[in-house]
Order: structure tokens, then sequence, then C-alpha cells
């Protein structure tokens, strides 16, 4: 594994677009012990390090004896065979291996014991969220594994999932062509994409992506360590243009049916992944007061 210096917030790269940031050891002696040890971020679609780091450094503070490890999300991973994007998430296991929150192989006689907090934004970190998921479980991580293990985990799913509809769609590709010259035939690749996805569900049985992610969502373990006790908090936004109130409220109801620990956390004006900007406060403490209650662990 190579490690490439990046110029924000002490992270170095691990691999394309994964990032880590190893525990500072000086402030990990006073530090909290009950906090996360890794830190998981899954980052929107076409997020810059700038703004991930806005997550991360607020992380440092609260947590600073974790290891974060951010992992980026670009438009062409939507483009690409879902084998590919499982393969260029192999230093996320490699790391997660060498911490010992992972074992090294199924015959493994360590017992992991993971103190995770996972943060996904929308359906491009969840999107990769999944993709790990899968790794894994290719390699015979699976939550069999953990079964007897005392584990610590939470899950922030931020502004998803939705947003699978054409105009949806349209909307999140064009925000990164300001050129309206540019807008116009990048919608028509979009009517085109999503006239071939009409097709194949109707003709084939093909399940479309997002279907598949609200699908994996509601799974009790769509990361191994995970099981229906692990604490959900759902953080999305009346007015997000990019990913409806209703397609993630639904999800939400369709979660606690599923017997999910859940919970909601709704924003009134908050644009799409941009709830920690409207109210920091309110924001970190419903993150804080989630790993909390992972500590605790489940009601008896």
């Amino acid at each position: 594994m190579t490690f490439t210096p990046v110029n924000s917030a002490e992270f170095v790269s691990i691999g394309k677009d994964i990032y880590l940031r190893p525990v500072d050891k000086a402030a990990s002696i006073t530090a909290n012990s009950s906090g996360p040890e890794v830190i998981l971020v899954f980052g929107w679609m076409g997020a810059k390090l700038p703004h991930i780091h806005k997550y991360t450094k607020k992380y440092e503070q609260l947590y600073p004896a974790a290891t974060q490890i951010l992992i980026r999300s670009e438009p062409s991973y939507f483009m690409s065979f879902p084998w590919t994007r499982r393969a260029l998430l192999r230093p996320v296991v490699k790391t997660l291996q060498a911490l010992g929150h992972v074992p090294s192989s199924p015959q493994s006689k360590l017992m992991p014991q993971p103190r995770i907090l996972v943060h996904s934004f929308s359906n491009g970190g969840s999107l990769q969220m999944l993709a790990l998921g899968q790794l894994l479980q290719s390699q015979g991580v699976t939550p069999e594994l953990y079964q007897n293990a005392k584990v610590s985990s939470a899950l922030i799913i931020d502004s998803c999932p939705g947003g699978e509809s054409l105009s949806s769609a349209i909307k999140v590709f064009a925000q990164f062509f300001p050129n309206p010259l540019l807008r116009l035939p990048i919608t028509a690749i979009m009517v085109f994409l999503y006239a071939i996805r009409v097709i194949r569900t109707g003709f084939f049985g093909t399940v479309p992506m997002f279907t598949r992610l609200k699908n994996a969502l509601v799974e009790p373990s769509i990361l191994p360590w995970f099981d229906e006790n692990t604490p959900r908090l759902y953080v999305y936004s009346r007015t997000d243009e990019l990913v409806p109130f209703d397609e993630v409220s639904a999800h939400v109801v369709r979660a606690r049916g599923a017997g999910q620990n859940v919970r909601e956390e709704v924003f009134d004006r908050s644009p799409h992944v941009a709830h920690a900007r409207t109210d920091p406060v309110r924001y970190w403490s419903v993150v804080q007061e989630l790993w909390t209650s992972a500590v605790k662990g489940p009601k008896e």
C-alpha cells in the first residue's frame, strides 16, 4: 500500500479517491476512550476534498483518537461496473484488517472488536458503502464473524436514499456542467440512459441501481459488523432539490418496519448535504447522541 501526502487535514492517499488520517497519538492520550476507533466517511458524488474536510475536521475535534478513512465518489463511478467499484476499495479493506477491525481471513482466530462510525453522504456515498460491503462479503467477511464480538457501531445516512427520477438525475449531473451549452448534450445522454433503464427493467426485470441501494439499506448488515440493533440516523431536508423529502421519509418508515434501530433528523430549509452548514450545533449534537447510543448498546 502506498501513501501519498495530500494538503488537507493530515490525510494521505492510500488508493484512488481514498484517504487515510492516522491517529494523532499525542491527542489520543487525553481523548475520550468511548469514542469510535475508526470513522468511515463516504463523500457525496463529485464532492471536493475541501468540502468533505469540513466534516473530517469536526470529527478530528470530537474524536481525536479515531482513525479516519475518507472515500470519495466520482460521477464516473455511476457508469462503471460493480466489480470495478469494489476493486478500487481494496485499500479500505486492507486498512481495516491492519487496524484489527476486519479479520485477515475467515479462518482467523482473532476476534474483531470494531468501534466504527460510518457517515455516508447522498446516493454516491451510499453506493460506495454498499460496494465495500459486497467486497467484504466476497472475501468471506460475513456478519457471522461478528456474532460473538463486542461491537459498537453506528451509521449516519445523510441526504439519502432517493432521487432516482429522470428530473433528479438531470439536476445532479447538471451541477457539474455550469456552461449551459454543455448541459444540453448531458441532458440528452441522461434521457438516453434513462430510456435504456426503463427498457431493461420492463423487459428483462433488471433492478435499477437506486432500487438495489434502497433494498440494501434496509438489510441489517449492509456492512458485516452491522445488525438490526445498530443505531441508524437519517438526516434529510424538506427542501432538498436533488433527493426528495418524501422518498427519504418513506425509506425511514420501511427501515423501521424491517426492525432496524432508526432515528431521523429532519431539517426544514437546508439544501442537499448542507444540513451541518445550516445548523451545525443541531447537526453535530445528533451525531454525538447517535454514537453515545451505540456505545450503550441495545436496550434490554
